[in-house]
């Protein structure tokens, strides 16, 4: 990064000292949160020192450090902008699909409120034949043996309770407007 215009560093160390705190206060009006003050003034005299070459000498170099720093407080609050409008746009997102499984999971408890209302008011038989088959995880055949009928009984039994518990949710969900 050999700049033919300085014989040494130090040269364009006195351009820095000279002018810093001018650049430091332009970056600080143009909005910048103090913290970040210093980043962006350095990168000013680091762009400055890399196109020293290219600065007009009949302009003030005061204005054109200024220049600089303005050019680089626009791009990083263009930067700024399109993270957050991204954040935005991703956080719109996760609140959405949390409203969403926030709705499916409460329509869920509503549900599950209405299907052990409608099985509260079955004779105790089909009370037993569901509890065995969904909560034991018996087969029909093992219910079978336990309640002494016959297997392919006890699968009809479960069709026509399970037929019944679909027509009790339905009927109450239409009572309630769910």
């Amino acid at each position: 990064m050999n700049n033919k215009k300085f014989k040494n560093i130090d040269e364009f160390g006195e351009i820095v000292n000279e002018h810093q705190a001018s650049v430091r206060a332009c970056i600080r009006v143009l909005g910048i949160p103090s913290g970040f003050v210093d980043d962006i003034a350095q990168e000013t005299f680091i762009v400055a020192y890399r196109k020293f070459s290219e600065f007009d000498n009949s302009r003030s170099i005061r204005s054109w450090l200024l220049g600089i720093a303005r050019n680089l407080v626009l791009n990083e609050r263009r930067k700024s902008a399109r993270r957050f409008r991204l954040l935005n746009e991703n956080l719109t997102d996760l609140m959405q699909e949390e409203a969403v499984s926030v709705v499916e999971e409460f329509q869920a408890q509503e549900k599950l409120k209405l299907v052990k209302s409608c099985i509260e008011n079955m004779p105790d038989r089909n009370k037993e034949v569901l509890n065995l088959k969904f909560e034991g995880g018996k087969t029909a055949a093992s219910i079978a043996v336990k309640m002494q009928r016959d297997s392919s009984t006890i699968r009809h039994l479960l069709a026509r309770i399970i037929s019944g518990l679909r027509k009790c949710v339905n009927e109450r969900e239409g009572l309630f407007g769910s």
